[in-house]
């Protein structure tokens, strides 16, 4: 069948991983830095968050768009900044999430000290120190935000061990530019991930739709890098394919090798559409065009072999399909997955 999310990220091997990477990756041309954003599905607003120095490590979203949250880190000042929002646990503006969560933060057993509640602005603020943990002198400075916005509840938090007085200027930066935008649509990336999240989940109907979306906007503009805009394109043919949909995966795929007329999975894919269709013929043509291609993979990326690829499972005692596979093996062995 077509490759899965898996060998297609690879070698970024798990989800969270694949979708931080789509969040954090560089686009073609670099403007002034995008914010970071976290947002749910169908909702036109996103938190922004200022990303000077930032880097996604971790994101989840929950597909019944419930909750979504990321990490980050900045490798050089070692700012963490995490982000979560969820269905308000009841009505209630940021000061009622501030009191909801803090109670939560109480029953841990890391030590609190000089605890200090504030405002500024809609945003509802805790400050304290951590100044050990586990035996160990840590002097971790922390700020927890909260806010609240149609029927959510936001919380933010920053953290920096070994915290100096001049480290303060981080958290101001971030909590003096931290808001909610509305009428503020999806980027290609958000999108993307929105699309990684329901592949995930085997809801193959509305991964198209997000991954639709997300290539519509490249098409306006590109902003993907190129082998994140492969990534996008592998995957909307992948979620068109297994979703039952074969004449729009084959549309995908072409239209891959229409602007990237050397990259061998898109030939690939599209055998796989092929064969699924009963159309040998088609099938082993793209075959041997994706593997007289197979030096033009990805860091990280290996050919599935079709041998054992259950796309080609009817036609494995065909002598057509036999004589193919020896004739690539013999002209270059398969570097099967």
């Amino acid at each position: 069948m077509y490759r899965t999310t898996k060998s297609l990220l690879s070698p970024v091997v798990v989800f969270l991983a694949g979708a931080a990477a789509l969040l954090a990756a560089e686009p073609t041309s670099k403007p002034a830095r995008r914010p970071l954003t976290l947002r749910l599905p169908e909702r036109n607003w996103a938190l922004l968050i200022p990303s000077k120095g930032l880097r996604v490590q971790e994101y989840q979203l929950d597909p019944r768009g419930r909750q979504a949250r990321f990490l980050a880190k900045n490798a050089t000042t070692d700012l963490m900044v995490s982000a979560f929002l969820e269905l308000a646990a009841h009505d209630g503006d940021a000061k009622a999430c501030r009191d909801f969560y803090w109670a939560r933060a109480k029953q841990s057993p890391v030590p609190k000290k000089d605890v200090e509640f504030f405002e500024s602005g809609p945003i509802a603020l805790v400050r304290y120190t951590v100044p050990q943990y586990r035996g160990m002198k840590v002097r971790q400075h922390n700020v927890n935000a909260y806010l609240a916005h149609d029927g959510l509840w936001i919380y933010v938090h920053l953290s920096k061990a070994h915290f100096e007085p001049a480290d303060q200027k981080l958290f101001d930066d971030v909590i003096r530019h931290l808001r909610i935008a509305e009428n503020h649509p999806p980027d290609t990336r958000e999108l993307s991930v929105f699309g990684l999240t329901f592949f995930q989940q085997q809801d193959y109907d509305k991964a198209a739709r997000y991954f639709q979306q997300a290539l519509n906007l490249e098409q306006s503009k590109r902003t993907l890098n190129r082998t994140m805009w492969r990534v996008l394109v592998d995957q909307l043919g992948m979620a068109y394919g297994i979703g039952g949909n074969p004449a729009k995966a084959k549309g995908v795929f072409e239209y891959g090798i229409s602007v990237d007329a050397e990259y061998p999975m898109f030939y690939y894919n599209l055998a796989c559409v092929y064969a699924e269709m009963n159309d040998l013929d088609r099938a082993i043509h793209y075959l041997i065009k994706a593997f007289e291609r197979q030096d033009n993979l990805d860091a990280g990326e290996r050919m599935p072999d079709p041998r054992s690829d259950s796309s080609f499972t009817r036609f494995q005692y065909d002598k057509k399909f036999q004589a193919a596979i020896e004739k690539i093996a013999s002209s270059r062995p398969v570097k099967a997955q």
